[in-house]
């Protein structure tokens, strides 16, 4: 069910914004590549794949601190609105692991879609189910969640009054206790 339920997930972030198209250099030269295409060869290579949970969240601190700071650049109001809107999703599904499971990762992407950049949008999207896995632990329990949606707000605060500076800092904050949380249970799990 948690598949299933990444998969209705990852194709309501790609009907939810207008196509894009991903570039690929060849021999013949520059020729565009539907951006479902490069997300499903993503989420092939990565389901094919053994990688370590923070191997991702590593790919994700880079992508996201820099979506972070366009966002913020960028002060798209409908895109912050959205980012709110979705943290609130998160804020009232605290006690609801499923539905915050979801909200959380829209809220990833929402962020990724605050930047103005489609490549960040289609790379977090490409990634989407292997986001879904590593964030509905059981040991993520509800207290956790709750420090996820605190500093989610901070973000937001941070793109909403146009601190990049302050935005990349928080969004690497988030990410990286992320990441030493599931550096810690992958090192108990051996």
């Amino acid at each position: 069910p948690g598949a299933e339920h990444a998969d209705q997930i990852e194709q309501q972030a790609v009907s939810d914004r207008q196509p894009l198209a991903c570039h690929a250099r060849g021999a013949i030269g520059a020729q565009q590549v539907p951006d479902r295409i490069a997300q499903l060869s993503l989420d092939r290579l990565i389901g094919g794949q053994a990688f370590r949970w923070v191997d991702l969240v590593n790919a994700r601190e880079a992508i996201e601190a820099a979506a972070a700071v366009q966002a913020a650049q960028q002060r798209d109001i409908e895109k912050i609105e959205r980012l709110r809107e979705v943290n609130e999703e998160c804020e009232q599904s605290i006690h609801d692991m499923t539905a915050f499971v979801d909200s959380n990762l829209r809220w990833h992407l929402a962020l990724a879609d605050a930047s103005g950049n489609p490549l960040f949008v289609a790379f977090l999207t490409s990634i989407s189910r292997a986001m879904h896995r590593a964030t509905e632990l059981e040991e993520f329990d509800a207290s956790v969640r709750k420090a996820v949606v605190g500093i989610h707000w901070q973000i937001y605060n941070a793109i909403r009054d146009g601190d990049p500076d302050a935005a990349r800092r928080r969004t690497l904050r988030h990410l990286g206790a992320y990441r030493s949380k599931l550096s810690s249970l992958e090192s108990a799990l051996g």
